[in-house]
């Protein structure tokens, strides 16, 4: 059993305690790998590494109004809530309680401030949500939101629709053995064209892995597009965070990559000129 508390600074002061009853302190430090929490110690009975598999979630802070996108490494266990982040701010830890469905937890960044996270956690589907206020002090305070999905793991679509190192390396060539780039000019094509390896159809300008010499084609969900292709709209528009219906009909969008119906207030990478839209699977913050 461990007990202790979580330094400013980022080292963990704890008290062990074994089966025979004994106890002895332990000093040590958190780090994350993927969706592993690695607690690292040194005891008086040598170093101890302790892994705790934690949970990836992915939403958005407002700031005066403004959204900008926001992820942690929780890990749940029981009523306690522990975690791991890193932002342009600095390292976090995160500590705090679930009390029914109220949500409480400090994020402290390491040598510097800390924000007070409170709000609702709730389950939509295979979703689990967080919406609630971040504080800081009185001058410093909005809404925020995350979520995390137990249906799909971390940094991979459901139904491997990403792809993953072997996919991605088996789709690097046509069958010809020709070397497949990453293109958005039309050329001789129609508006649409056919993927050569799911078969659905998208729009040429939203950009594929192509053969020119033998009009071979795979899409941006059966091969993950280059990450710089993300940041701008067909037309080279810059993207930005929004969590806004705006003058959409519906309170929900396409992913111009992925073609998934997903829903607007969870958040998208968006053109506002070209109404061109992006999904947090297809891009990551």
């Amino acid at each position: 059993m461990l007990n202790g508390s979580i330094q400013t600074d980022g080292t963990l002061s704890l008290e062990m305690r074994i089966a025979n009853g004994k106890t002895f302190t332990a000093e040590g430090e958190m780090e994350v790998k993927e969706t592993v929490l690695l607690i690292k110690l040194t005891t008086d009975i040598g170093k101890i590494i302790i892994h705790l598999d934690v949970e990836y979630w992915f939403g958005y802070y407002e700031s005066e109004g403004e959204p900008s996108n926001m992820e942690c490494f929780l890990k749940i266990i029981g009523n306690d809530v522990i975690g791991y982040s890193k932002d342009e701010v600095g390292d976090a830890v995160w500590k705090g309680k679930i009390k029914g469905e109220t949500f409480n937890a400090k994020k402290y960044y390491i040598t510097q401030h800390e924000v007070k996270y409170e709000g609702k956690i709730k389950r939509v589907g295979t979703q689990r949500e967080i919406r609630g206020k971040w504080v800081i002090d009185e001058d410093s305070q909005d809404n925020f939101y995350l979520s995390h999905n137990e249906g799909g793991d971390y940094d991979k679509r459901e139904d491997n629709e990403e792809g993953n190192d072997d996919s991605d390396h088996e789709l690097e060539n046509c069958p010809n053995g020709h070397k497949l780039v990453w293109n958005k000019e039309r050329g001789e094509y129609p508006e649409n064209f056919c993927c050569d390896n799911c078969g659905d159809e998208r729009m040429v300008e939203v950009g594929r892995w192509n053969c020119a010499k033998d009009q071979y084609d795979i899409c941006g969900t059966c091969k993950k597009i280059p990450e710089k292709e993300t940041k701008t709209c067909p037309k080279g528009h810059q993207l930005e965070w929004n969590n806004k219906q705006g003058d959409y009909p519906q309170p929900s969008y396409l992913c111009d990559i992925c073609n998934r119906d997903e829903t607007t207030s969870k958040g998208r990478w968006h053109c506002k000129i070209c109404t061109y839209d992006l999904c947090p699977k297809c891009r990551k913050p």
